[in-house]
């Protein structure tokens, strides 16, 4: 008994064409009766393996980020997923957008442009977005947060913070100085700890300081450390206070509520999550300092206010000096920028008067 293959049929299916040929064989007949159930056989094979090789590829669809948070403000996004059939999108509300809404299958990662509208309302909403293929569907959520309520006089950078215990807020920035009434007025001036401006700033007349007949500092009186031991008033001993407290906040006493002169932590904070350029406003240099916030345009100027001391007003319209809450001693520390640099971590005598830039949650 002789083997022969009797054809070979191309497939364009992967691996189809090398099955049918090892499977399709005919035995010569012995007889005619050997030979129909042969070819039943043979027939049946054919059929089984032939359409198990054609059997349709399976749908599949990958969401890159399933779940995604966006922020208040309108804003763009990209949106990837892979698709290895032709596919659909649909949008559960209006205020998300998505292009394109329809493509082709791929082996390569399909990127969509998302168009958030600012939310209105002061409520978290959610949109769904559904990609649909060959009748299988995925489905990814949009998270936008509540429309922010800005405090009167507040600016909202997308400056954000953390609490010792692990909760985040928002850090508001005051549209204009302490004192000014537009963002390029350098507002009034105020050493560490004080309440009230005032024409001088010395030693002699710093409300912590004891000095002697010749105006040189004796003792502090408040905001005393370990460090500077030797300016403890006699038979006291250093406080170890560090961050300025409500009562001697002169942000807090002025405008009241959640209002106060900023910390190290949130003045760096400013500088790191918003982008700083150099601006003039009326012929008053300083930083124009911009959100990076998705979507958020809002922007604050800081003029170049310089220092107040011992009878002069030092690099005004050229640097720019502002309180912080921390004091170590003798000296407290403040924001300052001078050309393309600027940083949170000066520090100098705590007598000085210096602007301030009032923040809120």
């Amino acid at each position: 008994m002789v083997l022969k293959k009797v054809f070979h049929r191309k497939s364009n299916r992967q691996n189809a064409d090398y099955v049918i040929f090892l499977v399709i064989f005919a035995i010569e007949p012995l007889n005619s009766t050997l030979m129909k159930r042969t070819t039943t056989i043979i027939l049946a094979l054919f059929i089984i393996v032939f359409t198990a090789c054609e059997k349709e590829t399976e749908t599949l669809i990958d969401i890159v980020t399933p779940q995604t948070t966006v922020s208040p403000y309108g804003s763009e996004l990209s949106f990837l997923f892979s698709c290895n059939k032709d596919w659909h999108i649909s949008i559960s509300d209006p205020w998300l957008h998505a292009s394109p809404l329809s493509g082709a299958a791929s082996e390569q990662m399909v990127v969509i442009t998302l168009t958030v509208s600012a939310n209105p309302i002061y409520e978290d909403r959610t949109a769904l977005i559904t990609i649909d293929a060959n009748g299988v569907s995925k489905t990814a959520t949009i998270k936008q947060f509540a429309k922010v309520m800005v405090p009167d006089g507040a600016v909202d950078l997308g400056v954000f913070m953390t609490r010792q215990d692990g909760s985040e807020y928002r850090l508001f920035w005051a549209s204009c100085n302490l004192g000014a009434s537009k963002p390029e007025e350098f507002g009034d001036y105020y050493a560490f700890g004080e309440t009230e401006t005032k024409s001088d700033f010395t030693w002699a007349n710093y409300k912590w300081a004891s000095v002697d007949n010749l105006g040189n500092l004796l003792w502090i009186t408040k905001y005393n450390t370990e460090t500077y031991a030797e300016f403890c008033p006699p038979g006291k001993t250093p406080d170890n206070k560090t961050e300025l407290e409500l009562e001697d906040d002169v942000a807090h006493v002025k405008l009241g509520g959640k209002w106060r002169i900023p910390s190290i932590a949130e003045m760096r904070a400013l500088c790191e999550q918003c982008v700083w350029t150099q601006s003039e406003v009326n012929g008053i240099k300083g930083y124009e300092v911009k959100s990076k916030e998705f979507g958020n345009t809002n922007s604050i100027f800081l003029p170049a206010t310089g220092t107040k001391n011992d009878g002069m007003h030092f690099s005004a319209n050229i640097i720019g000096n502002y309180n912080e809450s921390y004091v170590d001693g003798v000296y407290s520390y403040f924001l300052s920028f001078v050309g393309n640099d600027y940083s949170p971590d000066f520090h100098s005598g705590r007598y000085a008067g210096r602007s301030v830039r009032p923040v809120t949650e």
